[in-house]
């Protein structure tokens, strides 16, 4: 009975350490997310300065996102946002029906660019039809369709390069 509850008092101890390590490397996991997962769909680099998820607050901010621009365009970045704030509980965000209160984008930057036949933009979506293709393949053309619906966007301080 005692060699039962020392398996017990450790098991408890080992899950308790692992939640405690999980909840503080989850803005790590996230950061690391962000950047590897964005660069790969976008098919341009992309960095983050910090990110915050809020179990607990049920909110997610992100600071000094920065997409960058495909080579040879004048603007180092497409887009950047100094701060990004998103209301919603996690679960919210694994589901196939999202719905998000607030989003909010400060220090919002978007450059809009075009050199001869080539458009900045144009590129980054030719990138991300490419990627949503290949994923709609590996799934085997499984139709899971995912339902956004943001109920209020707020941007502030925006600037647009065109």
């Amino acid at each position: 009975m005692r060699k039962l509850g020392l398996i017990g008092g450790i098991t408890f101890g080992v899950i308790v350490v692992l939640v405690v390590v999980l909840y503080f490397t989850l803005d790590l996991i996230a950061k690391y997310a962000i950047t590897s997962a964005g660069g790969s769909f976008l098919g341009v680099p992309t960095t983050v300065g910090s990110v915050d998820i809020g179990v607990v607050r049920h909110s997610t901010s992100v600071s000094e996102l920065r997409v960058a621009n495909p080579s040879g365009f004048r603007e180092p970045y497409v887009m950047q946002v100094d701060d990004l704030y998103v209301e919603g509980r996690l679960g919210t965000f694994l589901s196939s029906d999202i719905d998000i209160p607030v989003v909010r984008l400060k220090g919002f930057t978007f450059d809009l660019e075009q050199i001869n036949q080539r458009m900045n933009v144009k590129e980054i979506v030719a990138n991300i039809s490419k990627e949503i293709e290949e994923e709609d393949q590996d799934d085997g053309g499984d139709d899971s369709t995912v339902r956004l619906n943001i109920q209020r966007l707020e941007i502030l301080d925006i600037t647009l390069t065109a």
